[in-house]
């Protein structure tokens, strides 16, 4: 097999789309570097506003993702995992959506009660918009959490004469930091991640500090300055997740049967808490658009709205065709090679998702500006061309969104790819190349179109790669929205949204399907 021609080619792949999506972060590395004394001269208070936002939100985060795990932890009827797919479904809208629809919400407030018009446009307010569309993140692995666990430990509880509510706060609560400390992790993520929701409500973060410093004054090297900045800081909060993140062990397949019961007050309470938060984070942003659609629909250019789509789905397309492409060949690789290079090359590339958007397009910008000019000085017409299509933007998302692939090609190979090999390798009954073509790779297809489902919606609602280095006039559903809102015109903004979150929705809907038929 490893002496194949087939293997052999696969390999180089490997390694040459590999070394090509990291050298760009190299780049951002040294020119960072040289970037590095501009933090000096940044406004204290844009460090502090980001440290705000990222605490504020964690919090507001936390407690919405707990009580509601609680709740439906507690909650017995038929429907419960109806109701948590609901609590999920809010993680359809990406940050700045949220933050549009919420603008819409509190205009509508101000005709209703008198309030002020730009009241949410705070840090206060961003970071409440930010944590109703986050909040899943952690809600999802504390959620499982409890489910693995709970029912066991409450069982023992009543037996021992323990209360309920010691034990939620001496053992359930930290037992399951971990499951928490993961989730938050995501959320800090994606807050670091987030353009279009801060620059909307006029909070300067970091992220928004980097297009100041690329759009505004043409300053490369600042803008890398601070995006290795940010890559520091999320590589310190990887290190953190992975030092503190416990570990959850082996856990008992018996199912256990027990039902805690709770107090009046209590189920009252968890009730109340879950359908404000459905209120809150579901049904107020889905009205939000839907009141804009209707308000606005006799002024829609639906041909611009076509076109935004059409360029949506062609990247979406591509990226998900390169990327699912690259995961596949990397992965086979690391199932037949020892090669350290590989390995070393799979690690960095699955972090792309932590690293914000923002930083992933600078370290893209300055690579691709020194490659145009090199290839410039030999063939002008070819840099221009170049400069011009889609490769950067592609290359950045592949980047970004590799991580988002691997998941589903793993569980591929763990359940079919990997045993079937080992057992065709013992009897021999097939050749290497009808090894993959005739056994392995069709059982593969369905986790191959799990991993570009999910690429093709992610792309669809990634922000600020694509209003980095998108083409110039390309427009895209994501970005036509958020210049539509930059513009005031948040009621025509909203078919845009709607059909990024329709996506978005279905993807957790079949996440949520995949989920079930594993357990």
């Amino acid at each position: 097999m490893l002496g194949n021609p087939t293997f052999r080619i696969k390999k180089l792949i490997a390694i040459i789309a590999g070394g090509i999506l990291v050298i760009p972060l190299a780049f951002l590395v040294y020119r960072g570097i040289l970037g590095w004394s501009f933090l000096g001269e940044i406004n204290s208070s844009i460090y502090l506003a980001t440290t705000k936002l990222v605490v504020l939100t964690l919090f507001l985060a936390c407690l919405l993702a707990v009580v509601n795990g609680v709740f439906l932890f507690y909650f017995q009827g038929k429907h419960k995992q109806l109701l948590f797919l609901l609590l999920l479904l809010p993680l359809a809208f990406p940050t700045y959506i949220m933050a549009f629809n919420y603008a819409v919400i509190w205009e509508f407030l101000s005709y209703l009660f008198g309030v002020s018009r730009s009241g949410i446009k705070s840090i206060y307010g961003l970071s409440l918009v930010c944590s109703l569309c986050l909040y899943p993140y952690i809600l999802l692995p504390f959620h499982m959490f409890l489910q693995k666990r709970g029912k066991a430990w409450f069982a023992q509880a009543e037996v021992m004469g323990v209360s309920q509510g010691k034990l939620w706060i001496s053992v359930v609560l930290p037992c399951s930091a971990g499951a928490i400390l993961l989730g938050a992790s995501l959320v800090g993520y994606e807050l670091l991640n987030d353009y279009g929701a801060a620059k909307y409500y006029g909070v300067n973060t970091l992220t928004t500090q980097i297009f100041k410093s690329w759009f505004g004054r043409n300053q490369l090297n600042e803008a890398m300055g601070i995006a290795l900045l940010l890559l520091v800081i999320i590589l310190a909060l990887r290190y953190v997740v992975s030092v503190f993140k416990t570990e959850e062990g082996k856990t008992s397949k018996t199912q256990v049967l027990y039902t805690p019961k709770l107090r009046v007050a209590v189920s009252i309470f968890l009730s109340f808490f879950f359908w404000f938060t459905l209120l809150a984070a579901l049904l107020l942003p889905v009205f939000a658009m839907g009141y804009g659609l209707y308000f606005d629909w006799n002024l829609q250019d639906w041909s611009i709205l076509f076109s935004a789509g059409l360029n949506s789905v062609v990247v979406a397309l591509l990226n998900a065709l390169f990327t699912v492409l690259i995961v596949a060949i990397i992965a086979e690789m690391e199932v037949f090679s020892s090669s350290k290079y590989l390995k070393a090359n799979h690690k960095i590339l699955a972090s792309g998702y932590a690293i914000p958007g923002a930083v992933i397009a600078v370290a893209v910008i300055g690579f691709g500006t020194g490659v145009f000019k090199l290839i410039a000085e030999v063939d002008f017409e070819l840099a221009k061309w170049l400069n011009q299509s889609l490769i950067l933007l592609l290359l950045a998302l592949v980047f970004k969104l590799y991580a988002v692939a691997v998941p589903s090609v793993q569980v591929g190979w763990e359940t079919f790819g990997k045993s079937q090999v080992a057992a065709i390798k013992v009897f021999q009954r097939f050749s290497s190349i009808n090894l993959f073509g005739r056994v392995v790779q069709p059982q593969m297809l369905k986790f191959y179109a799990g991993a570009a489902l999910f690429v093709f919606i992610d792309t669809l609602k990634e922000l600020p790669i694509t209003l980095l280095l998108r083409p110039f006039n390309f427009e895209t559903l994501a970005v036509k929205a958020y210049n539509l809102v930059e513009d005031e015109f948040l009621y025509r903004a909203a078919p845009y949204s709607l059909i990024i979150c329709l996506f978005c929705a279905l993807g957790i809907y079949l996440f949520n399907r995949i989920n079930r038929t594993l357990d």
